[in-house]
């Protein structure tokens, strides 16, 4: 590989073959819509595009990687789209306007969380998600109550979207090899309408803000009508940690609808 990866864009490529033959396995992609974050040198483009979808969009930020990518545009000029922009500032509801989309990347690490949690809040945008993170965010984001990673997004994660992890990937698979492992997530909507994503997102922020401190004491400061929860007791020695995404769903009803 000619390309220098830079740093500042946490650029590391995926090279293993299997890894790469596994990703697009994960669900069917035959005769689909797809968009893809990050395409970098095509490594996983080259994959997506075996299996036959209908319509690839590629969104890539370095205007470097243009010389792999346009090659793949010419030996696919009616299938790919190859879209050279930050994706933090692309909408990419645009794209597919009527339909639901399937978005598939080898996320950069210090921009996953954010992207992820962006996509969660319109569950009807899209069919489904793969995307290759930080195993440690990963963590994060499928932690059951009670575990150590378990924390505000891991409610969020849990509440509007089905997520799992599929497999890890080890850093030997990249160039360059990072420093931590790789996982790969699958996260399908849950059209969950009940409650407003930002507001809540609002409210898990506050009641995480000091992991140490019971549950009650975190929100009190925040919230007045914290006394109106019923059997207040069972809150008191609890701290934020120890509630499920159900128990957080039934005390922000309670609390403000």
């Amino acid at each position: 590989m000619n390309h220098r990866p830079k740093k500042k864009l946490g650029q590391h490529f995926l090279l293993n073959k299997e890894v790469l033959k596994k990703i697009v396995k994960i669900k069917k992609l035959e005769n689909k819509d797809i968009i893809e974050v990050g395409p970098g040198t095509g490594e996983l483009t080259k994959y997506i595009l075996k299996e036959n979808p209908k319509s690839l969009i590629c969104i890539e930020k370095d205007l470097e990687l243009k010389k792999y990518l346009e090659k793949i545009v010419t030996t696919y000029p009616d299938k790919v789209n190859m879209i050279y922009g930050d994706i933090k500032k692309i909408n990419i509801k645009t794209f597919y306007k009527k339909k639901r989309k399937i978005i598939i990347g080898n996320l950069p690490y210090n921009i996953a969380t954010t992207l992820i949690l962006d996509y969660l809040e319109f569950p009807n945008e899209y069919k489904f998600m793969i995307f290759m993170v930080q195993k440690e965010v990963a963590d994060r984001l499928t932690a059951k109550t009670g575990e150590k990673n378990y924390g505000r997004i891991s409610v969020l994660a849990q509440v509007y979207s089905k997520i799992k992890k599929v497999f890890d990937v080890e850093a030997k698979s990249f160039y360059p090899a990072p420093k931590v492992s790789s996982s790969v997530l699958l996260i399908e909507p849950v059209n969950f309408t009940k409650i407003q994503f930002q507001p809540f997102k609002n409210f898990l922020r506050k009641s995480f803000l000091y992991r140490r401190k019971k549950f009650k004491n975190n929100l009190q400061k925040f919230y007045k009508d914290i006394e109106k929860l019923p059997d207040l007791n069972l809150y008191v020695n609890k701290r934020a940690q120890q509630f499920s995404p159900k128990e957080f769903i039934e005390i922000y009803k309670t609390l403000f609808l």
